[in-house]
């Protein structure tokens, strides 16, 4: 029997096109296949759910912002792990990303080497067939996110 192995897919989703073209060389210069959407929409209608891998949302993106993005892939029971990519970051914004599901939430300009060790540990995880985005995950994540110099405004 000839079986084709899918290989996990990196999800790009962001509205700035330089960006996605930077970051899809970056991430393909890794070794990762990328496939990358102009808009939560284009990608909601175009991606194949069932093909393991990860998502990456810019938070702030017209028509459907990352978080509308998010919230509507877990109404689908898109299980597809998620990390939030954005210039435009704030604690609140990511309390809530990480409440609706988020393992993760990066500011750009993006620190290339974390952002390959954190989808590197994400696929690991979702390949022992362990769902990366338990709980346990998300705490250790909020967490850390708040120690890594984000000051709270009281």
């Amino acid at each position: 029997m000839n079986r084709k192995i899918e290989k996990e897919i990196i999800r790009l989703v962001d509205d700035d096109e330089d960006q996605r073209k930077a970051l899809r060389f970056l991430l393909e210069a890794a070794g990762y296949e990328v496939r990358d959407y102009p808009s939560g929409r284009d990608f909601l209608v175009n991606d194949e759910p069932s093909v393991p891998g990860c998502a990456i949302l810019d938070l702030q993106m017209p028509e459907m912002d990352g978080l509308t993005l998010l919230t509507i892939m877990r109404e689908r029971e898109y299980r597809v792990p998620v990390v939030f990519l954005s210039a435009h970051g704030d604690i609140p914004s990511t309390v809530e990303a990480m409440k609706k599901g988020s393992l993760d939430f990066l500011e750009k300009p993006l620190d290339s080497q974390k952002l390959c060790q954190l989808l590197s540990d994400i696929l690991k995880t979702e390949l022992r067939g362990k769902p990366a985005w338990n709980r346990k995950r998300l705490r250790s994540c909020s967490s850390s996110f708040l120690r890594d110099g984000k000051k709270s405004q009281s």
